[in-house]
């Protein structure tokens, strides 16, 4: 989707959307390899969105529990007097949605800010990306490797130009990921405006990762980014215990926000 020219210039994009149960979507396998919203030119708004998966307050259901499933996603902001902002979503589970995903999932998506017109000043170019977001209130389990890169890139100076990226990204409920994991974030920011790049985000939720929460799974972790922890509820359980296991990046705990990290038998922190 490509945004023209006008007061409105925005562009949305969504790859499978589910909404209002009992409706049902069920499928074996995909590979979705371009999903893609740029801006156009627009005085008023010239944002792009994109969604490689909207599941909202529907069921998704994948059931190849072999198969290999890829999801692709850009979305750049355009040209604007006033909005230029852009978000990038892999899998978004919403609004009470159920997500039940089976396989390996290799997920790519990159968010990029827009730029001003001509001697305008901007009001929004937030660039956001997560790979899997969960904010449905549903605990959800992903069985297979999960592979995903998040990726966030600031574009002009406004008056809110925060720049984030969350690998997986769990609000008021239970992520549980039972096989090898490797999440990737990482920002292009502004300068002088907040960004976070997060391989991990709990928002008054729990994300398990290497580990049920009590013990270990004995699974490859790899985790480049900060693992993030916010809240009462908040609480991510990270298992670092193969070899080949490592964060590259830091741990914060916020509001109350709990991280338990384990690492051993030759896996790796390295702060930066």
């Amino acid at each position: 989707a490509k945004g023209g020219t006008g007061t409105d210039a925005s562009a949305t994009t969504i790859g499978i959307y589910s909404e209002n149960a009992p409706h049902t979507v069920t499928f074996n396998s995909l590979n979705m390899t371009k999903v893609n919203a740029e801006g156009g030119n627009g005085v008023d708004n010239a944002s792009a969105i994109a969604y490689g998966i909207q599941n909202k307050s529907g069921y998704l259901e994948t059931t190849g529990t072999v198969a290999t499933n890829t999801i692709t996603v850009t979305a750049k902001g355009g040209y604007s007097s006033k909005d230029a902002h852009a978000e990038a979503y892999g899998v978004s589970n919403e609004d009470n949605g159920d997500l039940n995903i089976n396989g390996t999932w290799v997920i790519n998506v990159q968010a990029t800010a827009g730029n001003a017109l001509a001697g305008a000043t901007l009001e929004n170019t937030e660039a956001s990306a997560v790979g899997i977001m969960n904010t449905s209130g549903h605990d959800i389990s992903l069985s297979g490797p999960v592979t995903v890169s998040a990726t966030a890139i600031g574009g002009a100076t406004s008056t809110d130009a925060q720049i984030r990226a969350a690998g997986l990204y769990n609000a008021g409920s239970t992520m549980q990921l039972n096989n090898n994991v490797t999440s990737t974030a990482s920002v292009v920011p502004i300068i002088g405006h907040e960004f976070l790049a997060a391989s991990l985000y709990a928002d008054n939720g729990s994300i398990n990762v290497g580990t049920d929460g009590n013990t270990s799974l004995g699974k490859v972790v790899k985790l480049t980014g900060d693992v993030v922890a916010i809240g009462a509820d908040g609480i991510i359980n990270v298992a670092l215990d193969q070899a080949d296991s490592y964060l590259q990046g830091n741990v914060q705990e916020k509001n109350s926000g709990v991280v338990n990290l384990t690492v051993a038998n030759g896996a790796s922190w390295k702060p930066v």
